[in-house]
């Protein structure tokens, strides 16, 4: 079904190309020329071709029943409370699930039974021979191991998608998840608030209309590779958990950094730190170890300022969290969390550096403080995994793996984040 995904993009790619030679005639008001027409009808007679091949794999069951159920709202739409998938509409009208921490993303790229295989043992079939004859077609189908190179099947990859997504802190804290299938999705987010204002019978209105830009997915490799012994593959009865969670595992730490601390300089997506009108509250010129939770109170009166929600979760580093667990009050007794943070979870990751400058310090590290439904990670349904096996067998007996996943990041409403800075 993989190719089923390439044909789209193939598509895409024709009529963009199409499109573009169309808009550039009409912006010099002029018709095409010769040879512009006959290249416009080269790239829609490609169209058609890959129509013809495309349309009959969507009319069998190309897209779960849960996302042919759910048409789709107008792109960029806030996320319901209700349970029920939500659809978006990309600016080219194709629907765009946004999954919400609960959901399922294995759901809604299902294109037909689930395998009776999983994914670790798809990945050992690749160097141990399998006697089921349905993961030897799967194999087969995804490039063969004789390249050593396949391309996961999608129904193996939504369910390592989703034990990925369980190990991610930001998406336990609510992030969205948003699967794509082409290298460049295109959605809207509001960069400022519209401003109301009062007029008397018959004045004039004079409202300061919202802001809207442009928050592109334009997904980025993100490569792990693991190592496996030989004997691991050939004895675990457990192998197929066992490499799942490896990957899903590795995966998770590096999303959950990125999104938090990605630096934007590619080939990395820009994260929450540092993004214009992201919030900020530092503890000090050189840092300062936490004695209260007054910090995070101020953090939340900076997002409760600019029109944010409450903060859906705090995500720390381990050292914090154990820190603000052993606060004493002046008794020594432990220090209750004021009511205002009562109901918001405190998650920790190693994700969350303690190694930052802040001012004399080199020990620093810090909170994001955030309603983190409004940070999306945009996720390819494609994964390939290619085998190194010269270069780990002959000197310690070990498979390596190396997978190549196709992500970004994007925020919905930054201002919907706040940074304590400087917590040593």
């Amino acid at each position: 079904m993989s190719n089923y995904f390439e044909m789209r993009k193939d598509r895409e790619i024709a009529l963009q190309k199409a499109e573009a030679l169309i808009a550039k005639a009409e912006s010099e008001k002029r018709s095409l020329t010769v040879s512009e027409d006959k290249i416009v009808a080269e790239h829609m007679d490609e169209v058609h071709r890959l129509n013809k091949k495309i349309e009959p794999i969507e009319a069998q069951n190309t897209l779960s029943p849960l996302l042919r159920q759910n048409p789709g709202a107008l792109f960029g739409g806030g996320v319901k409370d209700n349970g029920a998938l939500e659809c978006w509409k990309d600016e080219r009208g194709r629907t765009v699930p946004a999954l919400k921490n609960n959901q399922s993303f294995a759901s809604v790229v299902q294109t037909g039974p689930a395998p009776g295989f999983g994914f670790g043992d798809f990945v050992r079939g690749m160097v141990s021979p399998s006697g089921n004859p349905e993961m030897q077609a799967a194999l087969s189908e995804s490039g063969g191991i004789s390249t050593g190179d396949v391309t996961v099947p999608i129904n193996l990859i939504g369910p390592l998608i989703d034990l990925l997504r369980a190990k991610t802190v930001c998406i336990q804290a609510g992030a969205i998840t948003v699967p794509i299938e082409t290298e460049l999705t295109n959605l809207v987010r509001v960069s400022a608030d519209p401003t109301p204002a009062w007029r008397a019978e018959a004045g004039a209105i004079a409202i300061a209309d919202p802001t809207f830009e442009r928050v592109q997915f334009a997904p980025k490799s993100l490569a792990v590779l693991v190592k496996v012994s030989q004997e691991l593959l050939e004895d675990s009865v457990n192998v197929n958990e066992a490499i799942s969670q490896c990957f899903a595992g590795a995966f998770a730490v590096e999303l959950d950094r990125v999104a938090m601390f990605g630096t934007g300089i590619a080939p990395q997506p820009h994260g929450i730190s540092g993004t214009a009108n992201v919030g900020s509250v530092d503890m000090g010129t050189n840092g300062l170890a936490l004695t209260n939770y007054d910090p995070f109170v101020d953090a939340i009166s900076a997002l409760l300022g600019a029109n944010a929600q409450m903060p859906t979760a705090v995500v720390v580093a381990p050292r914090t969290l154990t820190k603000s667990a052993k606060l004493k009050d002046t008794l020594g007794q432990p220090q209750r969390k004021p009511d205002l943070l009562a109901n918001v979870p405190f998650l920790a990751t190693t994700a969350v550096p303690i190694n930052q400058t802040h001012g004399t310090s080199n020990l620093a590290s810090e909170a994001i403080v955030g309603d983190f439904t409004q940070l999306m990670f945009g996720i390819r349904t494609r994964l390939r995994i290619r085998v190194l096996q010269e270069a780990f067998m002959g000197s310690n007996g070990q498979y390596g793996f190396l997978a190549d996943l196709r992500a970004d990041v994007q925020l919905r409403h930054p201002q919907s984040f706040c940074e304590v800075v400087g917590i040593l």
